[in-house]
């Protein structure tokens, strides 16, 4: 599989969160908490979605973001981004 690189990181989250929730595409906003108090996403889920985009972006990534209620599309692109730096 090949490494989703750049610009792709963020649209690349995007399509997972609309594939693990009942949130279409369109309407995935990158500033709405995933969690309970935003799009829903339970611990179960968070977890799901990190492994999918370690896969994706071929490099490791911190748990602990995780547990940041106001995680969003837009901050785990920006933690991805400096993840791979």
């Amino acid at each position: 599989m090949t490494a989703v690189v750049g610009d792709e990181v963020r649209d690349t989250i995007r399509r997972l969160v609309a594939l693990r929730s009942a949130v279409a595409l369109t309407e995935a906003d990158d500033r709405v908490p995933l969690g309970a108090r935003g799009l829903g996403f339970d611990s179960v889920r968070l977890v799901e979605l990190l492994l999918d985009v370690e896969r994706l972006v071929g490099a490791p990534l911190d748990p602990e973001w995780l547990a940041d209620p106001a995680l969003t599309i837009e901050s785990l692109a920006a933690a991805v981004a400096r993840a791979r730096r």
